[in-house]
């Protein structure tokens, strides 16, 4: 896939992996709308010239949120990159966090399910439309 002059709407992009591929892709030229939820991660990237949408995607208004800030742009990739998870010390009767473990499956699963399906009519326009799931 040629990057250059291309489109990426990349979630998570404000810390680890994300942030290399925000970078990554910029050095091929590729222009990135990216994501993140905190609010000195998404300040510094900001800092370093990227378009950062401030949302929280383990809800449904974040995911909205985000939805409306691109539904004016043209998108040729969308990497699903936000996520979470949580520790679980099964020995301890206070052990599982069922609210902690809601917002990892709303994070992790139901906001790339959300994304794809609103972004996939456009997706489908483009001639080498991408969509990357990091897991």
């Amino acid at each position: 896939m040629q990057l250059e002059s291309k489109t990426f709407l990349v979630t998570g992009g404000t810390d680890g992996i994300g942030r290399e591929l925000v970078r990554q892709l910029n050095a091929k030229g590729a222009t990135i709308i990216t994501h993140g939820r905190s609010p000195e991660r998404v300040a510094a990237l900001r800092a370093e010239g990227f378009e950062v949408i401030a949302a929280d995607l383990s809800t449904p208004d974040g995911i909205a949120a985000l939805l409306e800030a691109v539904k004016a742009r043209t998108i040729d990739g969308l990497i699903n990159n936000a996520g979470c998870g949580t520790f679980h010390d099964l020995l301890s009767a206070d052990g599982v966090d069922s609210a902690a473990d809601a917002q990892c499956i709303d994070l992790n699963l139901t906001a790339p399910i959300r994304l794809i399906v609103a972004l996939l009519p456009g997706l489908l326009t483009r001639p080498e439309a991408i969509i990357v799931n990091v897991t």
